[in-house]
């Protein structure tokens, strides 16, 4: 924040309840953390939002356009959890020092004019529920945010307008729950020339996958201009299937059409399904690219060769080439399967470039085509070059095609191994394998490489950037176990830590840090179970499993899953809609959970989620929370269409 909108908080809004000096010491290219001792100055924290700024002491403040280094937080004993559904919005509030239901707790949901949009209650067991209608405001109406008051002057919010937890990693996918009519659209192709058919088809089910039956449905073609072509009623032609077949003029419109099935026309499509219309002919060009050099340099660059001939077998004769070149960096490296190069969290480079000149083919179909000299970009992977190709008729159609080459390195490299599959085992020994590789892609020996196990704790903030809240995962490392070890030649060196549950990342370097011919790899991982590589933005997870693949109405599910800690447990069956939840204590350990089984269509998600209480003055011991997730698949047997 600027210094001047500070003043304005300050001065409207706000209440100044500390200054002083925070001694830093900073070290010449290293990251340096330094803590605000939070509990010193400000003792008796009073529950509220507060705004911490920050700036250095060679700077005055007076300049009022000066950017503050800036940081929200609250400070509060209530966490809330929301589920949004054709239900409304569920509210469940807890308490983060016990992880028990908080009752009483006053909810306010407002909109982005401030507007109030309604207030609630959490019950004895903590859960509020807002009415569908007033999560369905649009433009300044649209619900932005919940604000929750409790006893003391106790305060939480949560921003509405931002996206929900991506559970993806924890078997969530798929398109987003249907809603009253659930239609599926598709075309015999995906692409059509003028004067052709078009053969669109339609099945309409309800939210329990029954055939909805004897309903009309309007078909809707638009041309790529956005103008519509033509529309036409639909019936039911056999366990809510529709058929609409449209013939396309000699001179229709090129470019991308889209066909839309509505029950109101004057509503909002049920499902839609985009085509092209194309005047196409197959490909009359064969085109082989061949790299003359194994190895591009960074100097050199590539050479491809190039043939071209007609498929009817005559040369490609006299035609034009071009084309652009792609380099990009990659974590592997050929002949050494299994093994991971450069930093495992460094960003990926792809920097693309056109080809500024291309020979047209000789009498034969062939050509050399050189990419010349790039600029080597500064990372610590392995670089490969994409260099892609169009060879040209005589009319402008062109034939595409690519062909990858290897690029030299600059200085060697350290290739990981891991000795498992997936997750290490938690309280074991994780055991690696280091090689070290020369600019060509040999094998060399290296001595005196430094290896460095980090342990990886993540941890949530909020964050106020462009007047919108958010929040953002702040990560540390903590070294657990370090060594040196020498990497022979004709056989790689045997690394091996000690790991509990939890995320960690190995570093093998050779050379000291900020020197330009230093070389470093690293490799993360993760201790004890896990269901897939998490998202910096998503809460702990929790193993879950089902003792059945599907079940029918009137059966028991029993839920087994296992949670890193004891806690208290809130438990979410839904699809569309919260259908049913309940609170449940929760060991550290293996748990199980009978879920009685009801009609629910083709089936409902079971989410768990666990909170753990926080500890006053322990370390590292916050209130803290995990997710699972699973589907329950329901078949009811034989069941009319």
């Amino acid at each position: 924040m600027r210094g001047y909108e500070v003043s304005t908080i300050t001065e409207k809004y706000g209440k100044r309840v500390w200054t002083g000096i925070l001694e830093t010491h900073p070290k010449a290219n290293k990251e340096v953390i330094t803590s605000a001792p939070l509990d010193k100055v400000l003792p008796e924290r009073k529950p509220g939002l507060y705004l911490m700024t920050a700036w250095p002491q060679a700077r005055p403040v007076t300049d009022d356009w000066n950017q503050l280094a800036t940081q929200w937080f609250i400070v509060t004993d209530s966490g809330l959890v929301t589920y949004k559904g054709e239900q409304g919005l569920d509210v469940f509030a807890r308490s983060l020092a016990t992880a028990e239901p908080k009752a009483g707790v006053k909810l306010r949901l407002m909109a982005r004019n401030n507007d109030l949009l309604g207030e609630a209650v959490t019950d004895g067991r903590g859960h509020a529920r807002f009415a569908p209608g007033l999560m369905r405001g649009t433009g300044p109406d649209a619900p932005q945010i919940l604000l929750a008051f409790g006893d003391d002057g106790d305060f939480t919010m949560i921003d509405l307008s931002r996206d929900a937890f991506d559970l993806s990693d924890r078997g969530v996918a798929g398109r987003p729950p249907a809603g009253a009519l659930d239609t599926f659209v598709w075309l015999d192709r995906g692409i059509y020339r003028p004067g052709e058919t078009v053969h669109a088809a339609a099945l309409l089910r309800g939210m329990n996958a029954r055939a909805v039956k004897a309903m009309p449905l309007t078909a809707v073609f638009t041309r790529p201009d956005g103008k519509e072509e033509r529309r036409f009623v639909t019936h039911d032609a056999g366990a809510g299937g529709h058929m609409a077949d449209f013939k396309l003029l000699d001179v229709s419109m090129t470019g991308t059409w889209k066909v839309a099935f509505y029950a109101d026309p004057k509503g909002k499509a049920l499902a839609a399904k985009r085509f092209l219309v194309e005047e196409f002919t197959p490909e009359r060009l064969a085109l082989k690219l061949t790299p003359v050099t194994p190895v591009a340099t960074a100097k050199e660059g590539a050479e491809i060769r190039v043939e071209g001939k007609y498929l009817y077998g005559a040369p490609a004769a006299r035609l034009w080439l071009e084309g652009e070149t792609i380099l990009r960096s990659k974590r592997g490296l050929d002949g050494y399967k299994g093994y991971v190069f450069g930093l495992a969290d460094e960003e990926s480079i792809s920097e693309r470039s056109e080809l500024s000149s291309a020979p047209k083919t000789d009498d034969k179909g062939r050509a050399i085509v050189k990419t010349g000299e790039m600029k080597e970009p500064f990372t610590t992977r392995p670089l490969e070059l994409v260099v892609t190709l169009r060879l040209g008729e005589a009319g402008g159609r062109a034939v595409e095609r690519s062909v990858t080459v290897p690029v030299a390195a600059d200085k060697p490299l350290i290739g990981i191994k891991a000795g498992f599959e997936g997750e290490a085992k938690e309280d074991s020994r994780a055991a690696f394998q280091v090689i070290a590789v020369d600019k060509d892609g040999k094998r060399m020996a290296m001595s005196g490489a430094k290896w460095t196990l980090y342990r990886i704790e993540r941890d949530y903030q909020w964050a106020k950037k462009d007047d919108e809240w958010s929040y953002e995962a702040v990560e540390s490392a903590h070294k657990v176990a370090e060594g040196v070890v020498d990497i022979p030649r004709d056989a790689p060196a045997a690394i091996g830590a000690d790991v509990k549950w939890g995320s960690y990342k190995l570093e093998v370097r050779h050379g000291e840090e900020g020197d330009d011919d230093a070389v470093v790899s690293s490799y993360a991982f993760f201790a004890g179970w896990y269901d897939s590589t998490a998202s910096a933005d998503t809460p702990d997870a929790i193993r879950m499993a089902l003792d059945k693949t599907a079940y029918t109405p009137g059966e028991t599910a029993k839920v087994s899953f296992t949670s890193r800690f004891a806690g208290k447990g809130l438990v979410v069956i839904g699809s569309e809609s919260v259908r049913e939840w309940r609170l449940v204590d929760v060991v550290k350990g293996d748990n199980t959970l009978d879920v009685p089984v009801k009609d629910w269509g083709a089936g409902a998600y079971v989410a768990i989620s666990v909170f753990r209480p926080g500890s006053e003055g322990a370390r590292y011991h916050l209130p803290k929370r995990a997710i699972g997730i699973r589907w329950l698949k329901v078949e009811p047997g034989a069941r009319k269409l």
